[in-house]
């Protein structure tokens, strides 16, 4: 029986059409792509990779994958590199854990990124295959945590102490559109409320939370794990 459309070779390998098939669908997702082949050169990046980084294909497309986003993890280190880690154990065929990382983007800010890996390959050769790096951003994620650690350092606050008092379901709504950056403006749109019951909600939950400012009753409820960091970063992807 011959190979159908979209089914694999034996050894797990790809037909010509799944690489088709494979590479279109890549294109269309909705999450950002970058594909790099056996050489490490670019050989796929998605719209939406052009949104998130700014780096249109023609920037891209034939470049080594570490000359681009020059990646780097929460220590400083440069994690993108010829013959990197993740590059390694594509090779090996070492599963690839999901990570962490900051890249730069196009106008020379860096995006904090979490990254999940694939590797596909389509040919008997050794370096016949493909990374695929699907990555989406979670800088608001990370500025939360900055602050957190800011916070905790400078303020020198006892978490434990913290939320003495519970706080009521529209109490926890305001303060997770605060840890979004939202003003008291935009949070009254937000929940179709005025802006002076939104104050007077924003006073008493950081009365409840023992904080002098907004950014300390977020940074305290987040020690309390009063709501889940990466919550906020979903609800924050959600609105645009």
């Amino acid at each position: 029986m011959g190979v159908g459309r979209g089914q694999a070779v034996p050894g797990g390998r790809l037909t010509a059409d799944a690489v088709r098939v494979l590479r279109e669908a890549l294109e269309r997702a909705g999450e950002a792509v970058m594909v790099v082949d056996g050489r490490q050169r670019v050989v796929l990046w998605n719209t939406a990779a052009e949104r998130l980084l700014g780096w249109r294909k023609e920037d891209v497309l034939g470049r080594p994958c570490y000359r681009v986003v020059t990646g780097h993890d929460r220590t400083g280190h440069l994690v993108c590199c010829p013959g990197c880690p993740e590059f390694v154990m594509a090779r090996t065929g070492e599963p690839i854990p999901p990570r962490d990382v900051c890249y730069r983007s196009r106008e020379g800010r860096y995006v904090w990124v979490n990254q999940s890996t694939l590797v596909v390959r389509f040919g008997p050769d050794e370096d016949e295959y493909w990374v695929v790096h699907l990555f989406r951003d979670i800088s608001h994620q990370r500025r939360v945590e900055e602050l957190v650690d800011l916070l905790t350092a400078r303020e020198g606050f006892d978490a434990g102490a913290a939320a003495s008092q519970p706080l009521t379901r529209r109490e926890r709504e305001v303060l997770s559109l605060l840890a979004q950056g939202m003003d008291t403006q935009a949070i009254a749109r937000a929940l179709f409320l005025s802006t002076a019951t939104v104050r007077n909600h924003v006073q008493n939950l950081m009365r409840k939370l023992g904080a002098h400012t907004r950014a300390e009753a977020v940074a305290r409820a987040l020690k309390e794990g009063l709501f889940p960091r990466n919550a906020l970063v979903d609800q924050s992807h959600q609105e645009r």
